[in-house]
């Protein structure tokens, strides 16, 4: 599929930032229809709930908690959002949560899965297991993770989001229209690969390699932080 022109280079042209509640300058090159009042104020309240509680998660956290807290708002804003970096910047510098990032969180979840739930459990999981077994479980869970993309009718777009972000000589390039996952040929070489390290790292290289072609090299890197940031929180949170 080819890339739409009007989708060149969010990076480095208008500031555009749905997470934050404001774009920033230029016109949203595909406009949405009005929400339905009933469903903008459940969201507004929704909305407070979050920001609430989130602000009394903010306080209590450490370091580390906080960097991968940015490190997920981050990828969502590279990512699906497709921000530009004045409005990355303040995402990172001011960071909140609300019905838009965990919608853009899932998003991203969904079309990077094999990569980003490996993350997930890699950043989870390690230390406290055997690095064999270790292995086997991440290279088990991309390999799922394809075969639920496979069997489940999974949406080509969600509204504003983009689902491809990748980087060209002219910059950043993002598309709306996620493009098609060779997952036949992921799970058939997968199959066919020898058991052990060997086998469950070319496991694990070869979903990289899926997730790149299909969502861009950008979306993928994005996919891959936030596991390992959402990994890190959830290991955090557990303990």
């Amino acid at each position: 599929m080819a890339p739409d022109p009007g989708e060149v280079g969010p990076l480095g042209g208008p500031d555009r930032n749905p997470l934050l509640g404001n774009a920033d300058s230029g016109a949203e090159p595909h406009p949405q229809p009005a929400p339905d009042p009933l469903e903008k104020a459940a969201t507004a309240r929704a909305d407070k709930l979050l920001q609430s509680g989130f602000r009394g998660w903010w306080a209590g956290a450490d370091s580390e908690q906080r960097t991968a807290y940015r490190v997920l708002v981050g990828a969502a804003l590279v990512g699906p959002v497709g921000t530009g970096v004045f409005s990355l910047l303040k995402g990172l510098t001011n960071p909140t949560l609300s019905t838009q990032i965990i919608r853009s969180w899932g998003w991203l979840l969904l079309i990077t899965l094999p990569v980003a739930a490996a993350a997930v459990a890699g950043m989870f999981f390690g230390g406290r297991m055997h690095p064999m077994g270790l292995l086997s479980l991440l290279a088990l869970i991309a390999f799922v993770s394809v075969l639920a993309l496979q069997s489940v009718k999974a949406p080509t777009q969600l509204g504003d989001l983009y689902c491809y972000a990748s980087i060209s000589s002219d910059g950043a390039v993002y598309e709306r229209q996620c493009r098609d996952m060779d997952t036949e040929g992921f799970v058939s070489d997968s199959l066919s690969r020898s058991r052990g390290a060997k086998g469950s790292l070319e496991t694990l290289g070869a979903a990289y390699v899926l997730v790149s072609d299909a969502r861009g090299s950008l979306m993928a890197l994005c996919g891959l932080f936030g596991g390992l940031a959402g990994g890190y929180l959830l290991r955090r949170q557990s303990t």
